[in-house]
């Protein structure tokens, strides 16, 4: 899932409870809405929101393409709780 509809239009966390409400057992959120595509920082204070307001496991999939790749998902990790 994105992060919303664009940036005025963010409802990751709305959409996160409805999946969790009708069973889905895990997410994976991509961190830019869809309006922004894959262009722009990654919004981890959105998947760290979801990952508080919902109780299954939750994955980030933006990457941030300019980290060395080692250090990539223990600083995505860091950023999103």
């Amino acid at each position: 899932m994105r992060t919303g509809w664009s940036p005025d239009v963010r409802n990751a966390v709305n959409i996160a409870r409805m999946a969790e409400d009708i069973g889905v057992q895990a997410l994976a959120v991509h961190g830019r809405t869809r309006a922004c595509m894959f262009a722009g920082a990654a919004e981890y204070e959105t998947i760290r929101a979801v990952k508080e307001h919902v109780s299954v496991p939750v994955f980030a999939t933006a990457i941030s393409t300019h980290l060395p790749k080692q250090n990539t998902a223990r600083t995505n990790a860091r950023r999103t709780g």
